[in-house]
Protein backbone atom coordinates (compact mmCIF):
# COMPACT_ATOMS: atom_id res chain seq x y z
CA UNK A 1 0.00 0.00 0.00
CA UNK A 2 2.19 3.29 -1.61
CA UNK A 3 1.81 6.32 0.28
CA UNK A 4 0.84 9.04 -1.77
CA UNK A 5 -1.09 9.24 -5.20
CA UNK A 6 -0.09 7.65 -8.25
CA UNK A 7 3.24 6.81 -7.24
CA UNK A 8 6.09 3.84 -8.04
CA UNK A 9 4.25 0.52 -8.91
CA UNK A 10 2.96 -1.72 -5.82
CA UNK A 11 1.67 -4.97 -4.88
CA UNK A 12 -1.13 -3.71 -2.61
CA UNK A 13 -2.76 -7.26 -1.71
CA UNK A 14 -3.37 -10.81 -2.39
CA UNK A 15 -7.55 -11.21 -2.15
CA UNK A 16 -9.29 -14.00 -0.81
CA UNK A 17 -12.74 -15.10 -1.52
CA UNK A 18 -14.47 -16.64 2.05
CA UNK A 19 -17.78 -17.05 3.05
CA UNK A 20 -17.38 -15.06 6.34
CA UNK A 21 -15.75 -12.39 6.38
CA UNK A 22 -16.33 -10.68 9.21
CA UNK A 23 -16.03 -14.57 11.06
CA UNK A 24 -12.53 -15.10 9.27
CA UNK A 25 -11.65 -10.89 10.33
CA UNK A 26 -12.22 -11.86 13.67
CA UNK A 27 -10.07 -14.79 13.37
CA UNK A 28 -7.21 -13.61 11.59
CA UNK A 29 -7.02 -10.50 13.97
CA UNK A 30 -6.67 -13.01 17.29
CA UNK A 31 -4.53 -15.40 15.74
CA UNK A 32 -2.35 -13.79 13.44
CA UNK A 33 -2.44 -9.87 15.08
CA UNK A 34 -4.17 -8.48 11.56
CA UNK A 35 -4.41 -4.89 11.68
CA UNK A 36 -7.75 -4.07 9.34
CA UNK A 37 -6.71 -0.82 7.47
CA UNK A 38 -9.81 0.15 4.99
CA UNK A 39 -13.07 -1.44 4.12
CA UNK A 40 -16.32 -0.90 1.95
CA UNK A 41 -19.74 -2.58 0.73
CA UNK A 42 -20.62 -2.79 -2.95
CA UNK A 43 -23.68 -3.60 -4.32
CA UNK A 44 -22.75 -7.56 -4.94
CA UNK A 45 -19.68 -7.72 -2.17
CA UNK A 46 -17.67 -6.74 0.94
CA UNK A 47 -14.42 -6.40 1.47
CA UNK A 48 -11.92 -5.95 3.61
CA UNK A 49 -8.07 -5.05 3.87
CA UNK A 50 -5.92 -6.08 6.50
CA UNK A 51 -2.01 -5.79 7.63
CA UNK A 52 -0.17 -9.28 8.46
CA UNK A 53 2.99 -7.33 10.23
CA UNK A 54 4.21 -3.94 11.00
CA UNK A 55 5.55 -0.78 9.54
CA UNK A 56 8.92 -2.53 8.60
CA UNK A 57 7.91 -5.75 7.23
CA UNK A 58 4.60 -7.54 5.91
CA UNK A 59 1.86 -7.44 3.76
CA UNK A 60 -1.86 -7.34 3.07
CA UNK A 61 -4.46 -9.66 2.76
CA UNK A 62 -8.49 -9.06 1.51
CA UNK A 63 -11.13 -10.76 2.71
CA UNK A 64 -14.18 -10.85 0.49
CA UNK A 65 -17.43 -12.16 0.88
CA UNK A 66 -20.83 -12.03 -1.46
CA UNK A 67 -23.65 -10.04 0.13
CA UNK A 68 -26.09 -11.55 2.43
CA UNK A 69 -28.81 -12.69 -0.42
CA UNK A 70 -27.08 -12.09 -3.22
CA UNK A 71 -27.44 -15.35 -5.42
CA UNK A 72 -25.81 -14.80 -9.08
CA UNK A 73 -22.96 -12.20 -8.65
CA UNK A 74 -19.48 -12.74 -9.44
CA UNK A 75 -18.30 -13.81 -6.31
CA UNK A 76 -21.14 -16.01 -5.59
CA UNK A 77 -20.02 -17.87 -8.50
CA UNK A 78 -17.03 -17.89 -7.82
CA UNK A 79 -17.15 -19.47 -4.59
CA UNK A 80 -19.86 -22.00 -5.83
CA UNK A 81 -17.34 -23.07 -8.08
CA UNK A 82 -13.78 -23.00 -6.18
CA UNK A 83 -14.89 -22.66 -2.49
CA UNK A 84 -12.73 -20.54 -0.45
CA UNK A 85 -9.48 -19.78 -1.90
CA UNK A 86 -7.29 -16.83 -3.65
CA UNK A 87 -9.33 -14.40 -6.10
CA UNK A 88 -7.13 -12.21 -6.99
CA UNK A 89 -4.11 -10.10 -7.08
CA UNK A 90 -4.03 -6.44 -6.60
CA UNK A 91 -1.17 -3.83 -8.52
CA UNK A 92 -1.17 0.24 -7.86
CA UNK A 93 0.42 1.55 -11.10
CA UNK A 94 1.11 5.39 -11.95
CA UNK A 95 -1.44 5.41 -14.30
CA UNK A 96 -3.55 2.95 -15.37
CA UNK A 97 -4.34 3.68 -19.06
CA UNK A 98 -0.77 3.64 -19.84
CA UNK A 99 -0.71 -0.29 -17.99
CA UNK A 100 -3.32 -1.10 -20.25
CA UNK A 101 -1.96 -0.36 -23.37
CA UNK A 102 1.10 -2.12 -22.21
CA UNK A 103 -0.49 -5.18 -21.45
CA UNK A 104 -2.18 -5.51 -24.41
CA UNK A 105 1.32 -5.07 -26.33
CA UNK A 106 2.13 -7.94 -24.42
CA UNK A 107 -1.14 -9.60 -25.54
CA UNK A 108 -3.06 -10.10 -22.51
CA UNK A 109 -7.10 -8.63 -22.70
CA UNK A 110 -8.73 -6.69 -19.90
CA UNK A 111 -11.82 -6.75 -18.93
CA UNK A 112 -14.00 -4.63 -16.72
CA UNK A 113 -12.28 -1.25 -17.35
CA UNK A 114 -13.48 2.09 -15.29
CA UNK A 115 -11.49 4.59 -15.94
CA UNK A 116 -14.02 7.64 -14.75
CA UNK A 117 -14.08 7.20 -11.06
CA UNK A 118 -11.02 8.61 -10.13
CA UNK A 119 -10.75 7.74 -6.66
CA UNK A 120 -10.31 4.14 -7.88
CA UNK A 121 -9.44 3.55 -11.46
CA UNK A 122 -9.45 -0.20 -12.38
CA UNK A 123 -9.21 -2.89 -14.69
CA UNK A 124 -8.69 -6.72 -14.46
CA UNK A 125 -6.74 -9.45 -16.41
CA UNK A 126 -8.80 -12.41 -16.04
CA UNK A 127 -7.15 -15.64 -15.27
CA UNK A 128 -5.13 -17.81 -17.93
CA UNK A 129 -3.33 -20.44 -18.88
CA UNK A 130 -0.60 -18.79 -17.22
CA UNK A 131 -0.95 -17.75 -14.14
CA UNK A 132 -4.24 -18.70 -13.84
CA UNK A 133 -5.60 -15.83 -11.44
CA UNK A 134 -6.98 -12.71 -12.06
CA UNK A 135 -4.74 -9.63 -11.86
CA UNK A 136 -6.74 -6.22 -11.01
CA UNK A 137 -4.49 -3.05 -11.83
CA UNK A 138 -5.58 0.65 -10.41
CA UNK A 139 -4.80 4.03 -9.79
CA UNK A 140 -6.29 6.66 -7.59
CA UNK A 141 -5.67 10.33 -7.28
CA UNK A 142 -6.28 10.24 -3.78
CA UNK A 143 -3.71 7.63 -2.27
CA UNK A 144 -3.34 6.03 0.97
CA UNK A 145 -2.21 7.79 4.25
CA UNK A 146 0.96 6.39 5.75
CA UNK A 147 1.31 3.10 6.97
CA UNK A 148 2.53 3.91 9.93
CA UNK A 149 -0.49 6.57 10.61
CA UNK A 150 -3.20 3.70 9.54
CA UNK A 151 -1.14 0.92 11.90
CA UNK A 152 -1.45 3.66 14.86
CA UNK A 153 -4.69 4.72 15.14
CA UNK A 154 -8.37 3.07 14.66
CA UNK A 155 -9.45 5.89 13.07
CA UNK A 156 -9.96 6.25 9.48
CA UNK A 157 -11.20 9.29 7.12
CA UNK A 158 -13.15 7.84 4.04
CA UNK A 159 -11.84 10.97 2.52
CA UNK A 160 -8.13 10.06 2.62
CA UNK A 161 -8.12 6.34 1.03
CA UNK A 162 -9.22 5.26 -2.18
CA UNK A 163 -12.95 3.94 -3.02
CA UNK A 164 -14.95 2.14 -5.94
CA UNK A 165 -17.68 3.85 -7.37
CA UNK A 166 -20.71 2.03 -5.97
CA UNK A 167 -18.73 1.57 -2.25
CA UNK A 168 -20.35 2.68 1.11
CA UNK A 169 -20.49 1.67 5.16
CA UNK A 170 -16.18 2.38 4.84
CA UNK A 171 -16.53 1.12 8.70
CA UNK A 172 -18.56 -1.96 8.26
CA UNK A 173 -15.98 -4.06 9.56
CA UNK A 174 -15.04 -2.09 12.70
CA UNK A 175 -16.41 -4.70 15.50
CA UNK A 176 -12.50 -6.15 14.98
CA UNK A 177 -11.68 -3.77 17.18
CA UNK A 178 -13.02 -5.37 20.11
CA UNK A 179 -10.73 -8.55 19.32
CA UNK A 180 -7.65 -8.47 20.86
CA UNK A 181 -4.76 -8.91 18.71
CA UNK A 182 -2.69 -12.12 18.45
CA UNK A 183 1.02 -12.82 18.75
CA UNK A 184 2.08 -10.62 15.15
CA UNK A 185 2.42 -12.71 12.08
CA UNK A 186 4.06 -10.92 8.89
CA UNK A 187 2.93 -11.76 5.36
CA UNK A 188 6.17 -12.78 3.49
CA UNK A 189 5.27 -13.36 -0.01
CA UNK A 190 2.34 -14.91 -2.17
CA UNK A 191 3.63 -18.04 -4.27
CA UNK A 192 2.05 -17.97 -7.84
CA UNK A 193 2.64 -21.11 -9.88
CA UNK A 194 3.32 -20.11 -13.57
CA UNK A 195 3.56 -22.56 -16.78
CA UNK A 196 5.17 -19.66 -19.17
CA UNK A 197 7.98 -17.99 -16.50
CA UNK A 198 9.59 -15.95 -19.36
CA UNK A 199 6.60 -14.25 -20.02
CA UNK A 200 5.91 -13.83 -16.45
CA UNK A 201 8.77 -11.76 -16.13
CA UNK A 202 7.97 -9.60 -18.99
CA UNK A 203 4.59 -8.51 -17.37
CA UNK A 204 5.94 -8.11 -13.50
CA UNK A 205 9.48 -7.05 -14.13
CA UNK A 206 9.02 -5.42 -17.32
CA UNK A 207 5.68 -3.59 -17.05
CA UNK A 208 5.04 -3.80 -13.24
CA UNK A 209 8.46 -2.34 -12.50
CA UNK A 210 9.22 -5.23 -9.93
CA UNK A 211 13.06 -5.75 -8.21
CA UNK A 212 13.72 -9.61 -9.42
CA UNK A 213 15.73 -12.00 -6.86
CA UNK A 214 16.75 -15.08 -8.13
CA UNK A 215 15.85 -18.12 -6.42
CA UNK A 216 15.98 -21.83 -6.65
CA UNK A 217 12.53 -22.45 -7.28
CA UNK A 218 11.83 -19.88 -9.76
CA UNK A 219 12.21 -15.80 -9.15
CA UNK A 220 11.14 -13.27 -6.26
CA UNK A 221 8.90 -10.45 -7.22
CA UNK A 222 9.71 -8.15 -4.63
CA UNK A 223 7.66 -4.20 -4.37
CA UNK A 224 7.58 -1.85 -1.69
CA UNK A 225 4.28 -3.46 -0.31
CA UNK A 226 4.95 -7.02 -1.13
CA UNK A 227 6.75 -9.85 -2.63
CA UNK A 228 5.70 -12.36 -5.07
CA UNK A 229 7.29 -15.56 -5.44
CA UNK A 230 6.84 -17.19 -9.13
CA UNK A 231 7.55 -20.71 -10.21
CA UNK A 232 7.33 -22.78 -13.09
CA UNK A 233 4.68 -25.25 -13.13
CA UNK A 234 2.62 -27.25 -15.34
CA UNK A 235 -0.61 -25.94 -13.84
CA UNK A 236 -1.22 -22.37 -12.54
CA UNK A 237 -2.70 -20.61 -9.90
CA UNK A 238 -1.44 -19.24 -6.55
CA UNK A 239 -0.69 -22.68 -4.08
CA UNK A 240 0.06 -20.67 -0.70
CA UNK A 241 1.39 -17.78 1.25
CA UNK A 242 4.47 -17.87 3.32
CA UNK A 243 4.26 -15.74 7.18
CA UNK A 244 6.75 -15.71 9.22
CA UNK A 245 5.79 -15.85 13.05
CA UNK A 246 2.27 -17.14 13.82
CA UNK A 247 0.32 -20.07 15.88
CA UNK A 248 1.41 -22.97 13.78
CA UNK A 249 3.60 -23.88 10.55
CA UNK A 250 0.66 -24.58 8.25
CA UNK A 251 -2.78 -22.03 8.81
CA UNK A 252 -5.34 -22.09 6.32
CA UNK A 253 -8.13 -19.73 5.48
CA UNK A 254 -10.67 -21.97 3.41
CA UNK A 255 -8.34 -24.06 0.90
CA UNK A 256 -5.28 -20.81 1.07
CA UNK A 257 -2.91 -22.38 2.68
CA UNK A 258 -0.64 -19.82 5.30
CA UNK A 259 2.86 -21.68 5.63
CA UNK A 260 5.12 -20.42 8.13
CA UNK A 261 8.76 -19.99 7.32
CA UNK A 262 11.49 -19.99 10.17
CA UNK A 263 13.99 -17.03 10.31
Amino acid sequence: MSDGTRGATDFDHTSIAVHDAPSWLRRLRGTLGATPLIGQVLPEFRYVVCQLGDEQSGGRLELMDAQPGETGGFLTRFLRRHGETAHHLTFLVPDVARTIEQVRELGLRVVKTDLTHTPWRETFLPPDDVHGVTIQLADSDVGYPPLRELLGTRTRDPGRVPGNREGREPGWWEFAWDVPAGPLARLRSTTLRSTDPAFSHRLFAGVLDAETHPRHDGVEYRWPGGTLVVRPDTVAGISHLTVTGGPAPRYRIGEMILVQEHT
